[in-house]
């Protein structure tokens, strides 16, 4: 009797500055629907409507519209046009991506929702990316599909891939990163092409200690490298340090 019960007196706060938490909030729907023209090799990918949008203008609406990408390509992007003072737009617009069959399984759709604002940068609402593009149907007919946009402030830029090998000899105390190669790098240059090489930094505490560098390969989203790059560290030391993998357009 009379013990105090802290659980009781703790205030919930409605907003809330942890990013996780953040991360995980949903900003409405977005109706969509897939289908794969196997003769002509094409996606067809209809955006049919947004409900339950979140309100961006300080009248309590929204001037929506979506951005479409076919992953990892990014040149070939769509846009549906912009619905003015809705947050339950109904688009009912198709868009086509030529695109091989043997391709679909690594493909990832990805719908971006953005408010348009005639004086200065377009807010965005939130995003979908559908990692799976046969999740749902086997794409030879048109399949309905609901998914929750989810909160980004930015848009997701899919960067590409690297492959690398780690090897550690004790007895030598020396440590072996292979750089092996990169694909669906992002086109850094106008040519549509980057000149990518890459970086390993071998950090202690925060602080750089040592770089080194591959060669440079000119024109190409997708280089091979196969270069071997080697520090010198003693097996006390190995638990202090860490790698900083860094890829780079050279220009």
């Amino acid at each position: 009797i009379g013990r105090i019960k802290p659980e009781l007196y703790k205030q919930k706060t409605v907003d809330t500055d942890d990013p996780k938490k953040e991360a995980e909030k949903t900003c409405g729907k977005i109706n969509f629907t897939l289908k794969y023209d196997y003769e002509n090799e094409t996606l067809t990918v209809r955006i049919l409507r947004a409900f339950d949008l979140p309100a961006k203008d300080f009248c309590g609406s929204s001037d929506p519209y979506v951005k479409i990408y076919l992953l990892p390509d990014r040149k070939r992007k769509f846009q549906t046009r912009v619905h003015r003072k809705t947050l339950n737009p109904t688009f009912d617009e198709s868009f086509h991506f030529p695109v091989p069959h043997e391709e679909l399984a690594s493909r990832k759709l990805h719908l971006s929702v953005f408010d348009f604002d005639r004086f200065s940068r377009h807010d965005m609402i939130g995003e979908v990316i559908l990692e799976n593009l046969f999740e749902d149907s086997d794409l030879s007919r048109e399949t309905s599909i609901w998914r929750d946009i989810q909160y980004a402030t930015t848009e997701s830029v899919d960067l590409g891939e690297i492959m690398f090998s780690l090897c550690y000899l004790p007895t030598a105390g020396r440590l072996t990163l292979t750089v092996i190669k990169c694909r669906n790098l992002k086109a850094m240059d106008i040519t549509g092409y980057s000149d990518p090489y890459v970086k390993v930094s071998l950090l202690c505490d925060g602080r750089r200690l040592k770089k080194k560098k591959t060669t440079i390969k000119k024109n190409t989203l997708n280089p091979t490298y196969n270069e071997a790059i080697i520090f010198d560290i003693p097996p006390e030391n190995m638990d202090q340090v860490s790698l900083l993998i860094s890829v780079m357009d050279y220009d």
